[in-house]
């Protein structure tokens, strides 16, 4: 049920038993659902996700006389606020108890102390990084790609767009454009572009899109934020796959594509 999201370690707050001699000692109040429905893997916020955010936050539970939580309280802060304001809130529309009860058997109110860890897959970083990516390779009269490489800052998603293992083998519109580099970048919406260098030639085309990724790894949503030279192959239409899958709600990437050409190193392979 949570493969990464949060591990529910409880925390015994009971008191001592009474003495045998009183006919109805106090019951402290129990859960009445599993705790490990109150929070799935599914609730992990996106924010935390696309952070790498996680952490152990503990709480005290308001509970009234008939099982409800009432209140939340933060005794130990995991340090993120999104993930203390995720626990708390999910506790207490998820989390039902059945009461406490005094030493006559009539139902009080109680509170409930525990914690709750939140983690990421392996610890892991969100698939959502910023990351620039440059393949360079030469192309003859005909279009043909020669000496192709690439190299990277970040880390592209593995099974994605771009790099040499993705090029085609003769692009006919690059025919005799000598050194041709191309650049990738992307990052989240709300967060800035990476800085790269351009490199020396002249720019052949150059895009970028912004695309909303599904859950689930689909582009859902797509639009062309400016486009200069010819169509490059990032498509908003059809919707595509895209290379990894992300928390439980939709992120926004924009992900730019720039053509470089170099003809003052031309070497015909």
């Amino acid at each position: 049920m949570l493969p990464f999201a949060a591990l529910l370690t409880l925390v015994d707050v009971s008191p001592q038993s009474a003495s045998a001699a009183v006919p109805h000692p106090p019951l402290r109040a129990t859960p009445r659902n599993s705790p490990a429905d109150w929070i799935t893997d599914e609730d992990y916020p996106g924010s935390s996700l696309r952070n790498n955010e996680q952490g152990v936050v503990g709480f005290a539970l308001a509970i009234d006389a008939t099982g409800v939580v009432t209140g939340c309280t933060i005794t130990l802060s995991s340090g993120w606020t999104a993930l203390d304001a995720a626990t708390c809130r999910l506790l207490q529309q998820r989390a039902r108890f059945n009461p406490a009860k005094d030493r006559d058997g009539e139902a009080i109110a109680d509170s409930f102390r525990f914690r709750i860890r939140w983690s990421m897959p392996d610890g892991g970083n969100s698939p959502f990084e910023s990351w620039t990516r440059f393949t360079q390779f030469r192309t003859n009269s005909l279009g043909v790609l020669s000496g192709c490489t690439d190299r990277h800052e970040g880390a592209p998603p593995e099974g994605g767009f771009g790099g040499c293992v993705r090029q085609p083998k003769e692009i006919g519109e690059l025919a005799d454009r000598g050194l041709v580099t191309l650049i990738e970048v992307h990052h989240l919406a709300d967060t800035s572009a990476p800085k790269f260098e351009m490199p020396a030639g002249s720019i052949l085309s150059d895009r970028e899109v912004e695309m909303e990724i599904s859950p689930a790894g689909y582009v859902s949503k797509c639009i062309v934020r400016y486009q200069m030279g010819p169509q490059s192959d990032v498509p908003c239409a059809p919707l595509w796959h895209y290379p990894v899958r992300g928390g439980p709600q939709p992120v926004t990437v924009r992900f730019r594509q720039t053509l470089v050409s170099d003809t003052s190193t031309h070497k015909t392979p």
